[in-house]
């Protein structure tokens, strides 16, 4: 399954599951909670925005990062558990298209270090109120290293 096609199924598994607003049927949100979102009012940010993020993959990258993606791009598809703080707590690689077999691990290394290195994130809200959110990051490496 593509990463952009999982990506939908989770957004829609998450309205079914929560309604139109991405929030359980309590709106009311206290620290204890650990409850993580995928939908909400205002999904986790890099520090400045989108071409910021991109701006960093390719300013701190040990391999080379492909413009765009393409027949020679390895796409590292990862799920990151943004914090209330904005801190990064938890990174899944969801897919790596491109490559196989143990030539994807240094990808999947470099993707894992890349975030390791990240600032913090302006994390997700709804209704004002800061939450644990998913942000799906895509890193597309030149591939052929």
């Amino acid at each position: 399954m593509s990463f952009y096609l999982h990506v939908l199924f989770i957004l829609l598994l998450q309205q079914t599951a929560t309604g139109n607003n991405g929030l359980s049927s309590s709106t009311s949100v206290s620290q204890a909670d650990t409850t993580v979102y995928t939908v909400v009012e205002s999904p986790p940010e890099f520090p400045g925005g989108t071409a910021s993020l991109k701006h960093f993959i390719k300013k701190y990258s040990k391999l080379p990062i492909a413009p765009k993606r393409g027949k020679n791009t390895v796409v590292v598809g990862l799920k990151l558990l943004v914090e209330r703080d904005g801190r990064i707590s938890a990174v899944e690689v969801m897919e790596v298209d491109g490559v196989e077999g143990r030539k994807q691990e240094k990808y999947e290394w470099e993707a894992r270090r890349l975030v390791s290195e990240m600032p913090g994130w302006k994390p997700g809200s709804q209704d004002g109120k800061r939450l644990r959110t998913y942000a799906l990051v895509p890193i597309l490496f030149k591939r052929g290293l």
